[in-house]
């Protein structure tokens, strides 16, 4: 027995339970921060080994200006050729901070506690969403026709928001995608979800550039 009415429990407990998720945000945050930063500190070591990459054929014929890199490192401009990159997902090359984008995406847990875990949010939080729009309005909209080349990609609904922007651009003349033979079905798939369609022949409406599948 503890003296107090049903009423009174149920807030004492609505405020211990507050208390706790509070605490737990967090301490989430903090281990989320520590986990960037051991995987910045993991990439950094490995690419201490300095591993060879062999240089593919068909990526060194492409005529390529800009390089919108989803991964954490410079691998087009050290086996390739040094050229513009915008990196959306953070880049392990900086080794002063840790700007590694990792966690949801738009449609999942946009409250004030989750949004740290947003990748929009984080773009936002280091500055890259700007990098990218800049590539949108200043770069890419400044030549008459351009070809994107998306190269072993395959377009995961995380990264939404970004595709679409790009993908509806007008000086977009052709969208390429090279992938391998057993990821085709998966990059079809998002495809279709990317653009709410049934099928590719609706997929294709409203879309000025033409789309074309390579297989490597």
């Amino acid at each position: 027995k503890t003296g107090l009415t049903i009423d009174e429990m149920l807030k004492r407990f609505s405020v211990l339970k507050i208390n706790i998720i509070e605490f737990s945000i967090e301490k989430l945050y903090v281990e989320f921060d520590k986990l960037k930063k051991n995987i910045h500190n993991f990439l950094n070591d490995k690419a201490a080994l300095n591993l060879n990459y062999p240089a593919l054929k068909y990526i060194e014929n492409l005529d390529i200006n800009y390089v919108l890199n989803f991964d954490f490192f410079n691998t087009y401009s050290l086996i390739y050729k040094n050229t513009d990159i915008i990196h959306l997902n953070g880049n392990r090359h900086v080794n002063d901070r840790c700007n590694l984008i990792l966690g949801i995406n738009d449609n999942e847990y946009l409250t004030k506690d989750w949004i740290k875990f947003n990748k929009q949010y984080q773009r936002i939080q280091y500055n890259q969403i700007n990098d990218y729009n800049d590539f949108l309005k200043n770069k890419l909209d400044n030549v008459e026709e351009n070809n994107l080349y998306i190269i072993e990609y395959s377009m995961k609904e995380i990264d939404f928001d970004l595709l679409k922007s790009l993908f509806f651009n007008e000086n977009l003349k052709k969208i390429i995608i090279y992938c391998q033979s057993n990821n085709l079905n998966e990059i079809y798939c998002n495809l279709l979800k990317l653009f709410n369609s049934k099928n590719l022949s609706t997929l294709l409406i409203g879309l000025k550039a033409e789309i074309q599948f390579k297989i490597i």
